[in-house]
């Protein structure tokens, strides 16, 4: 038994608890239920939401997929992708993050490295992977879950993904290297052929006239290949290596401790650490800077209603929320029922 994550209400009815009922029954009825020191929380009128009846169950609530942390991220990773903007003044406005545009959004990246010469430990699949310009972000979504950590290796997930993302790094430059190299060959070799071409040209004992026409039209063509591959080594990219950032997402009820989310090197050393994004403050955040596209997209809405739950500091108050919803509803339905029934005398 969780007793973090255990309601501590409980809900007694007529039929299924009588004795209860009938003892719950007396003290409220007794004239000490008027001692306000009888209850822990004074008694106090709790007024019907207005919008209940406008509130329709979504395909989050009907699937009940509020913690499915998998179901939950593909949400995720689909609506970075559709409304790339509103993450991209999020993560700048919160943690100083200048992205110019999101390239990509990577769902269970293989963070493993098969390279022998590569030392540090990966593996795993990273939950969100999101690629721009100037950035990896390295996003891990918890929910009911925490962060694991491998005990033959003594690292934790973060740490796997961490070091596969610096690998990438690497991997990028080298790439780059190699392109560059091989561009610089392309271009030496066709400059020493032209040279060879020009001395044909200009030795008239070695050509015979009536090919020298043929040589020059060579030289043109040699020389429009230069230029060519001069232009695209002036189009690689100027490398800036992207900086590695890292963020857990996971409810204010089970948030990752302090440890969880070091980065540490094979000597123990710390090297980086996570952020924590709390589902509570990501959830306020769109409300206050997204509200147009919560309006207008009832997909995306759905998606901002199931993070509630887990906004929370205990799993209990998400429960007591979900059972006083429950209730208003069945109130609300009862007197649409006593009103029709009226009306029908």
């Amino acid at each position: 038994l969780s007793f973090g994550s255990t309601s501590l209400h409980q809900y007694v009815s007529k039929t299924s608890n009588q004795d209860d009922w009938c003892l719950l029954d007396e003290i409220c009825n007794d004239d000490r239920c008027k001692d306000t020191n009888w209850w822990m929380n004074n008694p106090i009128k709790v007024e019907v939401p207005n919008n209940l009846s406008k509130q329709q169950d979504s395909l989050f609530d009907i699937c009940r997929i509020q913690d499915d942390e998998n179901k939950f991220s593909n949400a995720l990773s689909y609506f970075i992708e559709k409304y790339p903007n509103i993450w991209i003044n999020y993560f700048k406005e919160k943690y100083n993050i200048e992205l110019s545009k999101i390239d990509s959004v990577t769902r269970e990246e293989d963070a493993k490295v098969d390279k022998t010469d590569w030392k540090e430990v990966t593996g795993g699949r990273i939950d969100l992977l999101i690629r721009s310009e100037n950035y990896y972000i390295i996003l891990e979504n918890k929910i009911d879950s925490n962060v694991i950590k491998d005990e033959k290796t003594g690292k934790t997930q973060l740490e796997r993904y961490y070091n596969y993302v610096k690998y990438l790094q690497i991997e990028e430059q080298e790439r780059l290297d190699k392109a560059k190299r091989d561009l610089k060959t392309k271009i030496d070799g066709l400059v020493a052929e032209r040279d060879k071409v020009d001395g044909w040209i200009k030795d008239t004992k070695k050509l015979e006239y009536k090919h020298r026409p043929k040589w020059l039209n060579k030289h043109d063509e040699l020389t429009t290949a230069i230029n060519k591959a001069n232009e695209e080594k002036d189009d690689l990219p100027t490398f800036k290596q992207r900086e590695v950032v890292g963020f857990v997402l996971a409810p204010n009820y089970n948030p990752p401790t302090a440890g969880e989310l070091e980065v540490k090197d094979s000597d123990g050393q710390l090297v980086y650490t996570f952020e924590f994004i709390s589902y509570q403050e990501l959830y306020y955040w769109l409300q206050d800077n997204a509200k147009e596209t919560i309006d207008e997209d009832p997909n995306f809405k759905a998606f901002h209603n199931a993070m509630k739950k887990h906004t929370y500091a205990t799993k209990s108050e998400a429960i007591r929320e979900d059972m006083m919803n429950i209730f208003f509803t069945r109130i609300q339905k009862c007197h649409t029922k006593s009103s029709n029934l009226d009306q029908n005398a």
